[in-house]
């Protein structure tokens, strides 16, 4: 079939229900096949059809109504977004800025799964998986989805959403072992959350394939930030997976809902600040997330992580994921001539971050904490660091910043310590990260 033809059928098949309404699930679920003729396993909608069959009859009428809506945005996207999107695509950097509205009309249309099934490096943009029977967090996904387009529906916003890809070349890496640079602010806490912290650079722990499984089967840190922020999702579309020296900065998406819970205790909450979100001058959300991947360890065994080559990797993607507006900045040189040209001497905004890599991924929590505190000392950044309800790592963490800052300690000296850290740990299994660190940073300032 050609593309055209199947454009045309998927217009058609939009139009239509849009046109005579949703009476019942199984008239969206019609459509969505008539989209996507691929989908064809027995299971593929019974999360779709279990899902209404939780609903009350009042709540059944506001969902077919937000599915029929859904279709009539799809059918006119074509109205709302008149040229290509670009992409962004791996080692290029660059950036997209869209519509909230265009937003909504790309999000329909993954409703609807009428983008390809695969496309090579880039992670999955349709709801296939999100309707399946075999997903076990269908219903809590379709809940944050329909409540998006429901509010979206009933004032559509006017803003827009920035798409940023950053690359930090190999000549600005910098050299770790001999930085000089003082550790900035740094402040760890058990409670709050990373979404919650105003006026900072919010870090998405990233699966490299932006957006995770947010579409398909994943509840965790990620997943659950794009479905508060389903603006976020776009990106899955936009851009190719990210290489070990790139980010992705996404600035100006809307939160609209709040959540309790993880993974299989996830739940949708109404957010109660929706719509109250200050905005810049470019009619974005104030709010500016970087997504930064990180190399999952579990399979090679813990070990693997404490290397000079992994170390370097962690870091070398951590700093251009903190610079304000996704730009690369390697040298502190380059970050000055940055904060000058952006806007004199407007502070960077500090970092607000926590466990990267250290659940599914298997990090260790004391490792990525110290590339994360020395990254953003070369940044030019204060961190706060969300522990998840963690009152031991909180109280670990700022004991060990405080005993680095009266020790004087350095990136390079830190940095120097971790490496030597993997030749410790054969000898004694049971030696911490922190307590290596701290040893080897009291016995430098002895030197």
């Amino acid at each position: 079939m050609s593309l055209l033809c199947r454009y045309l059928i998927i217009e058609e098949a939009l139009r239509s229900l849009a046109g005579r309404g949703a009476d019942s699930i199984e008239d969206v679920i019609d459509t969505i096949k008539q989209c996507a003729t691929w989908i064809q396993k027995p299971t593929s909608f019974e999360g779709l059809r279990r899902f209404m069959g939780t609903l009350s009859q009042p709540e059944k009428r506001d969902a077919l109504h937000t599915m029929t809506e859904i279709a009539r945005l799809a059918a006119n996207a074509g109205a709302v977004i008149t040229k290509s999107v670009p992409l962004l695509l791996a080692n290029r950097a660059g950036s997209v800025t869209l519509s909230q509205e265009q937003c909504a009309c790309l999000l329909a249309h993954a409703f609807f799964c009428t983008f390809e099934k695969e496309r090579k490096n880039f992670n999955k943009f349709n709801f296939e998986s999100i309707f399946d029977g075999s997903n076990r967090h269908s219903h809590v996904k379709l809940q944050f989805f329909l409540n998006y387009f429901s509010l979206i529906f009933k004032q559509m916003p006017d803003g827009c959403v920035s798409f940023r890809r950053v690359v930090l070349s190999q000549d600005s890496i910098p050299d770790w072992e001999k930085d000089e640079t003082r550790l900035p602010l740094v402040a760890a806490t058990s409670e709050g959350a990373i979404e919650d912290a105003d006026g900072c650079l919010h870090v998405d722990f990233a699966d490299p394939y932006i957006g995770g499984l947010v579409l398909t089967k994943g509840a965790v840190q990620e997943e659950i930030r794009f479905l508060i922020c389903p603006e976020m999702v776009v990106s899955s579309l936009l851009c190719e997976r990210m290489g070990p020296l790139e980010a992705i900065h996404i600035i100006g998406a809307q939160r609209y809902s709040s959540y309790s819970g993880y993974g299989k205790t996830l739940k949708w909450l109404p957010f109660e600040g929706y719509g109250s979100e200050p905005r810049d001058e470019f009619r974005r959300v104030i709010c500016n997330v970087v997504a930064m991947d990180a190399t999952h360890f579990k399979p090679r065994g813990t070990p693997a992580q404490y290397n000079r080559a992994s170390i370097g990797r962690e870091l070398n993607k951590k700093l251009p994921k903190e610079e304000k507006l996704g730009l690369l900045l390697g040298k502190m040189l380059a970050l000055q001539a940055y904060a000058a040209f952006a806007a004199g001497k407007r502070e960077l905004r500090p970092v607000a971050t926590g466990n990267w890599g250290c659940g599914i991924f298997g990090g260790d929590k004391e490792l990525k904490g110290l590339i994360q505190i020395i990254a953003a000392a070369k940044a030019g950044r204060p961190l706060i660091y969300y522990t998840f309800g963690d009152k031991k790592l909180e109280i670990s963490i700022n004991k060990q910043y405080e005993q680095l800052v009266r020790e004087e300690a350095t990136v390079g000296t830190i940095y120097k310590a971790l490496l030597s850290y993997l030749k410790q740990r054969e000898q004694n299994p049971q030696l911490s990260i922190f307590q290596h660190v701290a040893a080897f940073v009291n016995s430098s300032a002895g030197q």
